[in-house]
């Protein structure tokens, strides 16, 4: 279940729960906010109009994973990416 009680389902119906309603507000006013609730079925809708392999949604814990797929994607099998700096956590120092 992610935060607030919302399933990865309903997220993905478009359902949306504010974690900060300042932040929001300030990214709404900035116009870095269209509608709430939407940016999920964007992600797909422009996976399917370039003509990408639909993303994957994972849930883990009270937050989400989305893998998204290249078009060679198409010809190899589906592989996680490795982490290319061990021990940090995917970042590099």
């Amino acid at each position: 279940m992610l935060y607030g009680g919302l399933t990865l389902e309903e997220a993905l119906g478009g359902r949306s729960k504010i974690r900060n309603r300042v932040i929001a507000e300030v990214f709404s006013r900035m116009e870095l906010i269209e509608e709430w609730g939407t940016g999920i079925r964007r992600i797909v809708k422009r996976a399917k109009e370039y003509g990408l392999p639909e993303p994957e949604f994972l849930e883990i814990g009270d937050t989400f994973r989305v893998n998204l797929y290249r078009r060679d994607h198409l010809k190899t099998d589906k592989k996680p990416i490795r982490n290319p700096y061990p021990g940090s956590a995917g970042r590099k120092s």
